[in-house]
């Protein structure tokens, strides 16, 4: 039987002249016949009728010489054993394609975090330079950034200005009465008295044994423009020992030396009440001298109609006696207004009410304000903001 010397591939008839599969041709069996060329392409020989040879359908492969030879000779044809080169150099193809793609990745992800890391780092090293380090490098014209860094202070060493302490603040207690914000260079007085007291900071503390139950504390002082200035507040020993001046009782107004000035509204209102308790104090005693805030020849009317209330006794911690804010004038160094009074008194064991009105008017006498007139009002002049006929 024939077989391709190149390929090894038997012939499939004795007469068969050409390999079916890498068209080598078959060494001449007869020897008188001379070898038949090495390859002759470009004459094939047809197959007979018989057995038709299909056409290759794979390209020529390498010479069998590579393969390992086939120890039991001739073998049947293997069609399969063509497309092993062709897988295997299909495999290795991928998988150089594999491997060039997971170095690429390995790579690149590589650089990607060592650029972070970079970009974490280098700033942070940056500061770490020293002064003796800068002086041993070269001198090499620096960054703009660089430069204007070195030449701006950091915050934290910029010298901040000494701050001045606040003024201690007075405490007050059970001895001592604060005043805050007091004018300095001034002169207190407590109804009408001037009165020692001391500076602490801004404010003015007075002794305790130097007020009464119920008074009016009233400061002078400069007002910086040569000539004075005066506030004043109420004192009551229910509402504990610290007062304000110019808060409740409105702001310090210009004065004369002797702190004469229209009187805030608060100053009014409150003297209508303490005046109103020392005139109820006066009837459960019998006693005018008890009458505060008055002057003489007020307290000498009032102690006549006092002698008509004789036998009742008034509730002194119930009663109302308040001024009609829109009333009050203030016209040559004189005060006058309206004021609603309510009290609560007993008669022979009885309780009664009395609920009044009435004209009053205020002047200026031995540095205070002092009730003047005190006269009854009908209720129907009130409301229409008249005022009663005055002595």
């Amino acid at each position: 039987m024939k077989v391709c010397q190149k390929c090894h591939t038997p012939a499939r008839y004795d007469t068969q002249k050409f390999c079916s599969v890498c068209g080598t041709p078959f060494p001449d069996m007869t020897p008188a016949e001379p070898a038949a060329p090495a390859r002759q392409p470009a004459q094939p020989v047809q197959p007979a009728p018989q057995a038709p040879v299909q056409p290759p359908v794979q390209p020529p492969v390498q010479p069998y010489a590579q393969q390992p030879q086939n120890p039991f000779g001739a073998a049947a044809p293997q069609p399969e054993q063509p497309e092993q080169p062709k897988k295997s150099k299909l495999s290795i193809i991928i998988a150089a394609v594999v491997v060039v793609v997971v170095v690429a990745a390995a790579a690149a992800v590589f650089f990607l975090r060592g650029s972070k890391d970079n970009a974490a780092t280098l700033p942070a090293a940056e500061p770490v330079a020293t002064e003796a380090a800068d002086a041993a490098a070269p001198q090499t014209p620096a960054p703009a950034d660089s430069a204007a860094a070195a030449q701006t202070p950091a915050p934290a060493v910029t010298p901040q200005p000494a701050q001045t302490p606040a003024p201690a603040a007075a405490v007050a207690t059970d001895t001592q009465v604060v005043l805050r914000n007091a004018a300095a260079n001034g002169t207190i007085t407590v109804d009408g008295k001037a009165v020692d007291f001391a500076y602490v900071g801004n404010d003015a503390v007075i002794p305790r044994s130097s007020l009464s139950d119920v008074c009016q504390v009233r400061i002078v002082a400069d007002n910086g423009n040569g000539g004075y200035k005066t506030a004043a507040v109420w004192y009551n020993k229910d509402y504990g020992n610290e007062l304000t001046f110019g808060a409740d009782y409105g702001a310090y107004t210009d004065c004369d030396a002797t702190g004469l000035a229209k009187p805030g509204d608060k100053v009014v209102d409150v003297l209508t009440w303490a005046f109103y308790r020392s005139f109820q104090e006066a009837i459960n005693e019998g006693n005018s001298s008890l009458l505060r805030y008055s002057t003489a020849g007020n307290s000498t009317r009032c102690a006549a109609e006092i002698r008509n209330y004789t036998g009742n006794t008034y509730d002194l911690g119930n009663f109302q006696a308040v001024s009609d804010p829109a009333s009050i004038k203030y016209t040559d160094g004189q005060v006058i207004y309206n004021g609603h009074f309510v009290a609560n008194y007993t008669d022979s064991g009885s309780s009664y009410t009395a609920d009044h009105h009435r004209t009053l008017r205020l002047v200026w006498e031995d540095g205070i304000w002092k009730v003047d007139a005190f006269s009854l009002l009908p209720d129907g002049a009130y409301s229409a903001t008249t005022y009663a006929t005055l002595p």
